[in-house]
């Protein structure tokens, strides 16, 4: 028999999720899909090394460090879950449970990156275009924030959390910058010396936090009627990540 590489697995994979009604699996179109292997071999192989587990659902708690370190992972070494499955989670999260969850993640990150562009429309029409360019900067704060995070991890280095009272330091500059500093100084400004300090765990909230921050520090009127929108919305992210 041959065999099972990442190609395959990843086919399966998706083969499976293309046949799949509620918790029902046709092994018969997913054999006639995937050439070269019988349905026993695809249903077997499948049961055995990808499918989610009671002891998944039980034993893993996917909070917000959890999530992130998913994300990592899957950018590190690409969506190979089996490969991820073995080699760093040694097998306590099937590579069906990994799949599932980092596409979870992905539609809540979808939903979240969709909302504050809308917000960034209806919020800063009376911007001009460098402030504009500032906004979509800090809407990459969380993204790069993970990766800091994630070389920590890697490195294996104590952390150190930054206190809510601290964040606001963060946005001093923003006034300045809107105004005359393009992307490329903010970058040396703000970002580089984040990432001189790899033993410290930056806890920034999320998107809707930063888009909180820069629209308060911005435009103080276009921040008082979006207020309750931003701390709606960011308890219904919460609810996913805490």
């Amino acid at each position: 028999m041959p065999q099972w590489n990442q190609e395959d697995i990843d086919l399966l994979l998706k083969i499976i999720e293309q046949n799949k009604q509620q918790k029902r699996i046709n092994w018969k179109n997913v054999a006639k899909q995937f050439p070269g292997r019988t349905l026993g071999q695809c249903k077997s192989y499948y049961t055995a090394k990808l499918m989610t587990k009671d002891s998944d659902k039980v034993n893993t708690y996917w909070d917000y460090d959890a999530n992130l370190l998913l994300a990592a992972f899957a950018d590190t070494y690409g969506t190979r879950w089996q490969f991820l499955s073995e080699n760093c989670y040694q097998n306590k999260i099937t590579a069906d449970a990994l799949r599932k969850q980092f596409n979870t993640v992905q539609k809540i990150d979808k939903g979240m990156a969709e909302f504050t562009q809308s917000v960034l429309i209806n919020g800063i029409s009376k911007l001009n275009q460098k402030a504009f360019t500032m906004y979509i900067l800090y809407l990459s704060l969380d993204f790069r924030l993970r990766q800091t995070y994630i070389k920590m991890e890697q490195a294996n280095k104590p952390t150190e959390s930054i206190s809510d009272a601290q964040l606001p330091k963060v946005f001093d500059a923003i006034p300045m910058l809107k105004h005359d500093i393009y992307a490329e100084t903010a970058d040396q400004l703000i970002f580089q010396p984040f990432y001189k300090k790899m033993e410290v765990r930056l806890q920034i909230h999320d998107y809707i936090s930063i888009v909180e921050a820069v629209i308060a520090h911005t435009n103080p009127e276009d921040f008082k009627k979006i207020s309750n929108e931003l701390d709606a919305k960011r308890k219904e992210m919460h609810k996913f990540f805490l």
